[in-house]
């Protein structure tokens, strides 16, 4: 017998942001001196598409099993991803 079916696996094209500092409470007038940070090239996801909402997807790089559904099946490297910050998406066959 085959097993279930995997989720299927996209190629994310997407723009990625980030903050001044090492994550730790900064004065708001060093944030506004800084300015915003954002990742000058696109960036690229690869995966199992393991949800989607109307705003976000969370991709995957490895399943334990081929069920996305089964309780017991375990992911690892997964990243959730803002739809407003995706740039393409394409399903790799």
């Amino acid at each position: 017998m085959l097993p279930p079916k995997p989720p299927k696996q996209v190629l994310v094209k997407w723009i990625d942001h980030g903050s001044i500092g090492d994550g730790g409470w900064e004065s708001v007038k060093k944030v506004q001196e800084e300015g915003p940070k954002f990742v000058d090239d696109p960036c690229w996801a690869c995966g199992f598409l393991i949800q989607e909402t109307k705003t976000c997807i969370t991709v995957c790089s490895q399943l334990t099993g081929a069920d996305a559904d089964d309780e017991n099946t375990k992911c690892s490297g997964d990243i959730t991803i803002a739809k407003c910050a995706i740039l393409s998406i394409k399903e790799l066959k």
